[in-house]
C-alpha cells in the first residue's frame, strides 16, 4: 500500500523503489512514474506542462516526458556516470561508492575539509564532465521547462547550461505545478551577523528597498518559521551558514545564523506558504541545494525541503566563498524586479562569470543602487569567474 511505502521511506529505506523506477523508464511509462513519485511526496499528481524525468545512471541516458522519450546513445553511459561520480568525489571531497564497481582510491579525501571543494581547483573539469555526461548541448533541454532527476542527484546542470550560453530548465523537486508570480513583490531579509558580508548586504538592501526595508539579523526560529509560513512576503532573502552532513541521515542539517540561532533542517518541511502565488527564496547558504542520491527524489536537502509549486528556491550545491555568495544573492535581488527566479539567476551568473573589472563596470551601469556592491568588490582581489563559484547554483521548484 502507498501509506506502507511512505512509512518505510521515512526510515530512509528507498532501495525497493529502484526496480520500480527502472521498470517505468524501461516501459516509457511517464504517467505511472509521475504518480508514484507524487504519492511518495504526498502531493496530488497534477500534470506539469513541459516536465520531464531524467535517468542519469542507467545503461542509457534517458529523458522522458508525457509525450516523448529520448534515449541518448547507449554505449558507455554507465562508465560515464562512474567517471562523473569519481570526479565529484575527488573535487568536492565527498565519497559516494557505487554498488558493483571497484572502490575508488580514497587518498584524495581530507576529513578536515569534508564536502568542501579541493583547494587550488576551479572545478572546470567537473563542469566539462557534467556537460559531456548529460549531453547538455542537446536541444531537449530547450524543449522542457522543468526536469526531475530520478533518482535524484545534485549535479550542476543549470549552471553548466548557463555557461554554454543556454537557458536551463527548472529542477522540479516538488513535482507540483508552478504558481505564477504576484503582480508586485514584497521583500523580507534575514541575515546572519557572523558573515563577512553582512554590512555590504545591508547597505545594498537599504539602497534598493529604502531605510524601512524589513531586515532581521539572527532571527529566532519562531520569526524564521512565521515568515516562511506566512503569505505576506513573495521574496525571502536568507544569508547565513549552511550545514549538510554528507554521511548523516539529515538530522544534523541546519541553517546557522549565530550560535544562539540555529534553524534545524527538520522544521523546514513545515515552512510552506498557502498562497496561490509564487514565492521566491534566495537561500544564500553553503550546501543549501545539496541532495542525496535517492529513488525518492529530493526527499532530503535544505532547499529541496521548502521547494514547492508556489515556493521556488535558489541555493548552492557546495560550500562557496562569501564574496561570491553575497554578489550572487544581491544581483538576483536586483533582477527579480523584472525576471522570475530562474532568469534572475541566469542574469546574475552571466555578470559574475567575467573578470573583476568587467563585473564592476556592469554593476556601475546598473545604477547607484548597486554602488555598495561594486565598491566592496573593488577592494577585493577575489577571482569570481571560476566554476567553483558560479557553478554552485541550483534552482528548485
Amino acid at each position: 500500500r502507498t501509506e506502507d511505502m511512505r512509512v518505510l521511506i521515512r526510515t530512509g529505506n528507498c532501495e525497493f523503489l529502484k526496480g520500480i523506477v527502472g521498470h517505468f523508464y524501461d516501459h516509457n511509462d511517464y504517467q505511472s512514474l509521475f504518480k508514484l513519485l507524487s504519492s511518495m511526496k504526498d502531493v496530488a499528481p497534477n500534470s506539469i506542462p513541459g516536465h520531464g524525468f531524467v535517468l542519469s545512471n542507467g545503461q542509457t541516458l534517458t529523458a522522458m516526458t508525457a509525450s516523448s522519450r529520448i534515449n541518448f546513445p547507449a554505449e558507455g553511459n554507465y562508465p560515464s556516470y562512474e567517471r562523473l561520480i569519481k570526479i565529484r568525489n575527488q573535487l568536492l571531497n565527498v565519497y559516494v561508492s557505487l554498488l558493483g564497481t571497484p572502490s575508488q582510491d580514497a587518498r584524495f579525501f581530507d576529513a578536515d575539509r569534508s564536502g568542501t571543494p579541493a583547494v587550488g581547483d576551479d572545478l572546470s573539469s567537473y563542469k566539462d564532465t557534467v556537460i559531456e555526461h548529460f549531453r547538455l548541448s542537446n536541444d531537449i533541454y530547450d524543449e522542457v521547462s522543468s526536469i526531475t532527476l530520478a533518482p535524484s542527484h545534485d549535479f550542476p546542470i543549470q549552471a553548466a547550461r548557463f555557461g554554454l550560453g543556454k537557458n536551463a530548465p527548472w529542477i522540479s523537486a516538488s513535482l507540483e505545478v508552478m504558481a505564477d508570480d504576484p503582480e508586485e513583490h514584497s521583500f523580507v531579509f534575514m541575515l546572519a551577523s557572523h558573515t563577512h558580508t553582512v554590512n555590504v548586504e545591508q547597505a545594498f538592501i537599504r539602497a534598493h528597498f529604502g531605510a524601512s526595508a524589513e531586515i532581521y539579523i539572527d532571527p529566532s526560529i519562531e520569526t524564521f518559521t512565521e515568515i516562511l509560513k506566512g503569505e505576506r512576503h513573495s521574496v525571502v532573502y536568507i544569508s547565513a551558514h549552511g550545514m549538510y552532513n554528507h554521511w548523516g541521515s539529515g538530522n544534523e542539517d541546519h541553517i546557522l545564523f549565530s550560535d544562539e540561532c540555529i534553524i534545524p533542517g527538520n522544521v523546514l518541511h513545515s515552512c510552506i506558504p498557502k498562497s496561490p502565488y509564487a514565492r521566491n527564496v534566495i537561500l544564500n547558504i553553503c550546501n543549501g541545494a545539496t541532495v542525496e542520491i535517492s529513488s525518492n527524489p529530493y526527499a532530503r536537502g535544505l532547499a529541496a525541503s521548502i521547494a514547492r509549486g508556489n515556493q521556488r528556491v535558489v541555493s548552492h550545491l557546495w560550500p562557496v566563498n562569501p564574496i561570491y555568495a553575497a554578489s550572487f544573492g544581491l544581483l538576483v535581488l536586483h533582477y527579480l524586479r523584472e525576471h522570475d527566479l530562474l532568469d534572475a539567476s541566469r542574469e546574475a551568473f552571466a555578470i559574475l562569470n567575467q573578470d573583476k573589472d568587467s563585473i564592476i563596470q556592469v554593476l556601475r551601469s546598473l545604477g547607484a543602487d548597486c554602488d555598495a556592491l561594486s565598491d566592496y568588490l573593488e577592494k577585493t582581489e577575489f577571482k569570481m569567474n571560476t566554476f567553483k563559484n558560479v557553478g554552485s547554483i541550483a534552482i528548485y521548484s
